[in-house]
């Protein structure tokens, strides 16, 4: 899943909506179809995209040095117990860094 600061992110073609996934968190979803398209974590200036909601996928491929940040394989604990990932990517489990930290920024603003 890329993940880009929001300020070099746009939409180029209409907006999602919205739904709070949690407290600390909202997702993105096609108006059109309802495809997952985005996250966002409250107090994190980064967007996390769903690669295969974009126009060319292709274009973005999943690397340890790709051109344009971070590829990682996220929330891995959490997989189907027979799907092995073997491309040397990153895994990481649901206690990321950042979720810890959108937690503590939900739970420090009134």
């Amino acid at each position: 899943m890329p993940v880009l600061t929001f300020s070099a992110f746009r939409f180029t073609k209409g907006e999602p909506r919205y739904y709070r996934a949690s407290s600390f968190g909202k997702r993105g979803f096609c108006v059109e179809c309802g495809s997952p398209m985005v996250f966002f974590y409250e107090g994190n200036p980064d967007v996390w995209i769903k690669i295969g909601s974009l126009d060319h996928p292709e274009h973005w491929p999943m690397t340890k040095d790709a051109a344009w940040g971070r590829s990682t394989h996220a929330h891995t604990d959490t997989k189907i117990p027979w799907y092995e990932i073997s491309d040397g990517l990153p895994q990481s489990t649901s206690a990321w860094p950042e979720v810890a930290a959108a937690m503590d920024h939900v739970a420090r603003t009134p």
